[in-house]
């Protein structure tokens, strides 16, 4: 005869099996947020008349949505909350994403808030897109393998670089905006990412970066 003891143990061993094969049956999600470079096609060597957005405040940020202004084309560059699947239930999290559109569609994303120009008038000599994978693993098992755009360089014929990048906490639509030299060494860095992963229990997490460049 089984005792109760031996039931309860035998129940406990059979749930922590049932459990794991759970977690090693269950579909990874995929995610993919990259910029497609074909919409820099021909691009490179025309003008970079200016960008606009709103003005910053207290850091060198923006909200959700700047406009660039290429040649005789404007692209809408934005950083908005679409609600996405966040371990097993539904987040607004922040997807960035680019398109071409009209003058009349950048517009800010705050009330009562306007749009300014910054002038640059200098052609474009190459542009790089940063993008990185990200590996979220749960108790071992890999939960979420995301592709994304973590920003944008355009090295102008004047040297001086400008770069839009995400903003690297997911729930946060601001764009950093930079403008200099050697601005890849000013995008957040990969330990950002690590750092958050660590103060979850029982999660680990891979990044890589690569770039594809455009001259």
């Amino acid at each position: 005869m089984v005792n109760l003891k031996e039931q309860t143990t035998g129940f406990l061993i059979l749930s922590s099996v049932l459990s794991i094969l759970s977690l090693r049956t269950k579909a990874i999600k995929k995610f993919n947020h990259l910029v497609n470079p074909s919409i820099f096609k021909d691009t490179v060597g025309r003008s970079f008349k200016k960008y606009k957005c709103n003005d910053f405040l207290s850091t060198n940020s923006v909200y959700q949505i700047v406009g660039l202004y290429i040649d005789n084309k404007v692209f809408a560059l934005r950083n908005e909350l679409q609600p996405t699947d966040y371990f097993g239930t539904n987040e607004d999290i922040a997807v960035f994403s680019l398109s071409e559109c009209s003058d009349k569609n950048i517009i800010s994303g705050l009330k009562n808030v306007e749009m300014h120009d910054n002038v640059i008038a200098k052609n474009i000599t190459s542009i790089r897109i940063i993008n990185e994978n990200k590996k979220i693993y749960m108790h071992s098992h890999l939960e979420y393998d995301i592709d994304l755009t973590r920003a944008i360089i355009f090295t102008l014929a004047s040297g001086e670089e400008i770069c839009f990048e995400k903003d690297s906490w997911i729930f946060s639509e601001e764009i950093v905006i930079n403008r200099g030299h050697n601005l890849i060494n000013e995008i957040t860095s990969p330990d950002v990412f690590y750092k958050r992963i660590a103060e979850e229990p029982n999660m680990k997490g891979e990044l890589t970066r690569s770039e594809i460049i455009l001259t």
